[in-house]
Formats: structure tokens, C-alpha cells, sequence
């Protein structure tokens, strides 16, 4: 009987860290959106510090391809034994990028949190208006997320040129630790979000 709300920013860190043994004590239904990125929970669980254990690490090996497509999203897991790769495009979002960004990752933890763990979440000023009449929302800022005004980005500026590709390859590793063991593949992701993700995963 009991949800955990906005779980991806802090499980893309624990998986960026090569974290598998934790537990976390929450008295919220959601975790914090703190910066929008993932960084502020690198720091905190860095500066926890974290100890070698003896048993033998869980992981899947994906051995033969693996697809799901949902409209004009798709994710492709290809066979990959040296750890996780992530290959991400994502569209111009109606030419709000002014181009289709591409990210490409070997995930480690000195890559994760060098290229990926800053990358905030994004939207746009419609998108806005529509999760404030849900009621959603209520923590986000300009200084949190980054939005968008047709091509002007508001009150902002990127901690990397391609920051919303890169926050998209933060929420699949996040989405992906939900498999419950360290993933060995080539993930390749068009357009993906959270629901094809999950596909994925399931």
C-alpha cells in the first residue's frame, strides 16, 4: 500500500556510484527535487562514503536484443559485457533545441558524475502552466529546471550545451536500476521517457 514518488534522481546516483546495498528511511512520499540534477545526491552518499562488501555483485547480462517501442519513442538493449553503455537522442522538441541532441556514455562513476549527474530536468513554459493546474510541480523553479519559452531558455544557463539529453540518460540509468541488479548492455533510446523506460525494464 505504500508509493515512492520521483524516485529517479536519486536511484541514477546510487546506480552511477555503483551502489547495490542500501536502505533509505523516508518520512515524505517523494524524495527531494533538490537541484533538479542528480549531484547534490552524489555528494551526499561521496561524502557518506560507501564500503567493499563480500558478496558477489548482482548483474544481468542482456544477451540477445531487446526492443520496446511505444509511438514515436524506442529503446534497444544490445548484448555488451564491459558494463552500460547509454545512446540517447532526443528530438528537437518542436525546434525548441534547434536540433536533435545526441548523448553517448560508457557509465562509470567518474563518467556519470562528470557528464550526466548535473544535467537538470526541462520544460517548458506551457508544460508549466498545465502541471501548476494539477497541482504539480510546486518545487520547481527556474533555478531547479530549466524552462523553456519558445527557444529562450528562462532565467537559466546550461551546465552542458546538450543538458536535456544528458538529464534523459540520467532518468534511463535511474529507471533501469529499478531492475533490481546491474545491468550489463548497449542501450540505445529514441525519444524515450519513464513509461518506456519501465517497458524496457519490465
Amino acid at each position: 500500500d505504500v508509493e515512492v514518488h520521483t524516485t529517479e534522481h536519486f536511484l541514477a546516483a546510487v546506480a552511477g556510484l555503483g551502489l547495490d546495498n542500501l536502505r533509505v528511511e523516508m518520512t515524505a512520499v517523494e524524495l527531494p527535487g533538490l537541484d533538479g540534477s542528480s549531484i547534490e545526491f552524489v555528494n551526499a552518499l561521496t561524502e557518506a562514503g560507501m564500503v567493499d562488501q563480500e558478496g558477489a555483485r548482482k548483474s544481468y547480462n542482456v544477451t540477445e536484443p531487446v526492443s520496446v517501442s511505444l509511438g514515436e519513442a524506442s529503446l534497444v538493449a544490445l548484448p555488451y559485457k564491459d558494463g552500460l553503455k547509454v545512446t540517447y537522442t532526443l528530438d528537437d522538441h518542436g525546434g525548441i533545441f534547434k536540433g536533435a541532441q545526441m548523448v553517448e556514455v560508457d557509465v562509470s562513476t567518474e563518467t556519470f558524475t562528470k557528464e550526466i549527474a548535473r544535467a537538470r530536468t526541462f520544460i517548458t513554459l506551457p508544460e508549466v502552466e498545465m502541471a501548476k493546474a494539477a497541482g504539480l510541480g510546486k518545487g520547481a523553479t527556474t533555478t531547479n529546471t530549466l524552462v523553456w519559452d519558445g527557444e529562450k531558455l528562462v532565467d537559466n544557463e546550461f551546465r552542458y550545451p546538450d543538458e536535456p539529453a544528458r538529464h534523459k540518460v540520467l532518468d534511463l540509468i535511474g529507471d533501469l536500476s529499478l531492475a533490481t541488479r546491474r545491468i550489463n548492455a548497449h542501450i540505445i533510446a529514441v525519444r524515450s521517457g519513464h513509461r518506456e523506460n519501465m517497458a524496457l525494464v519490465k
